[in-house]
């Protein structure tokens, strides 16, 4: 993925996750009965 080429950008909104996916690059945030939960992924 080069900063100059276009990419997707997909958003999902739940009632307690928040998910990202830029490129091959997905980040999502959870709220739960243990705190935020922060996980990255990323796509070879």
């Amino acid at each position: 993925m080069s900063l100059f080429e276009p990419f997707d950008v997909d958003i999902e909104v739940d009632e307690n996750e928040l998910e990202i996916e830029i490129g091959g690059i997905e980040v999502e945030l959870e709220l739960n009965e243990d705190g935020l939960e922060l996980e990255v992924e990323f796509d070879d």
